[in-house]
């Protein structure tokens, strides 16, 4: 525990296939761990930072204007906006994006979008437990008094 940070143990970790991937369709999982391969070299070409809200910055430098495999997954409800641009990005097999970078600096941001059912849904579990809460007081209340 010398070195300060994750990172330097996530790098150690051995690339293995994941044990949940958005697969686009039935592959093998040693096609996974292939892809996965060939990606890790290049992932000293991408520098990550975690922002404010969740949201994941990738930033790498483009040589000239072509695609690029980011080192990341997409899932449903994922955003990923591209040197300013919101895109809706071509997927590899497992789930990559694959985006248009232009030559010189380029910045990807990576956020999920928590679906509006879902905050409705926790709004009423909440509302559940503190009516139920409230009951269970007043049903106390009323044991002790008697």
């Amino acid at each position: 525990m010398q070195e300060k940070g994750l990172e330097a143990y996530i790098n150690k970790i051995d690339i293995n296939t994941p044990d949940y991937l958005p697969v686009q369709k039935k592959i093998k999982s040693a096609d996974v761990t292939g892809m996965l391969m060939n990606m890790a070299p290049q992932r000293k070409n991408f520098s990550k930072k975690v922002l404010s809200g969740g949201r994941l910055e990738i930033k790498w430098n483009g040589k000239t204007a072509k695609s690029t495999t980011l080192p990341v997954f997409i899932y449903h409800q994922s955003e990923l906006t591209v040197n300013g641009k919101k895109v809706n990005p071509k997927l590899n097999k497992i789930g990559m994006p694959i985006v248009k970078s232009k030559q010189g600096q380029n910045t990807a941001i990576l956020s999920f979008k928590t679906p509006t059912w879902f905050t409705i849904l926790l709004y009423i579990s909440i509302l559940g437990w503190v009516v139920m809460l409230i009951y269970g007081v007043f049903r106390l209340v009323k044991i002790v008094k008697k």
